[in-house]
């Protein structure tokens, strides 16, 4: 039953986090929406940061799900990781939720979260690993990069792409090409539009 109430609660968090705001929302207001007592919201989330952090893993596992159907694991690794940092950027810009989590009020919370937690880093490498297992079985992922840096890597590339927008290029996916995803290939490989003239073995 208590997980049964801890997805309730998360339900009602959403909706009223998407109603008011995070900052407009205040622990009353969630507890009422999911039809319990105050001090029963805070049995199962001890803090309205906690709250916060758990509705946006749910919500990354959502933009996942949903990247995982779009994207078959195949082909160049290269091509596959940057369409996957792209599309989650874009699909984060869109989820009004997580757009809110990386708004100047509440980005403290999501930075402690990208760094720090274990269940957010659990999410993103269950989407990450079949990309990297494909990619390892192709040659392309570099042999002393564990599968958990890789995905820091990306989380922390994530960040900044949401929180400094500005800094970046409307079209994100020759940046990650040309900086982000080398770091993470065997030998740094070229992007795939400059092998063309490179004799294969």
């Amino acid at each position: 039953m208590p997980h049964g109430k801890r997805a309730v609660i998360l339900d009602a968090a959403r909706d009223v986090f998407g109603e008011r705001g995070i900052n407009g929302t205040r622990m009353d207001d969630v507890a009422d929406r999911a039809g319990i007592a105050r001090p029963n919201l805070y049995r199962y989330f001890p803090s309205k940061d906690e709250l916060i952090k758990r509705v946006v893993i749910a919500e990354v596992a959502k933009i996942n799900a949903e990247r995982r159907q779009r994207l078959p694991v195949e082909g160049s690794v290269r091509e596959l990781i940057v369409e996957s940092l792209a599309e989650g950027v874009e699909r984060t810009d869109r989820d009004m939720l997580l757009a809110v989590a990386f708004a100047d009020d509440t980005v403290g919370v999501t930075a402690e979260l990208v760094a720090t937690d274990d269940q957010l880093l659990g999410v993103e490498l269950e989407y990450w690993r079949p990309i990297l297992a494909h990619g390892r079985a192709r040659g392309e992922i570099a042999d002393h990069l564990s599968d958990e840096k890789i995905v820091r890597w990306f989380m922390t590339n994530h960040y900044f792409f949401m929180t400094s927008s500005t800094l970046f290029p409307a079209d994100l996916r020759p940046w990650i090409s040309d900086f982000i995803v080398p770091a993470v290939l065997q030998h740094g490989d070229v992007p795939s539009g400059d092998n063309e003239q490179k004799d294969h073995p």
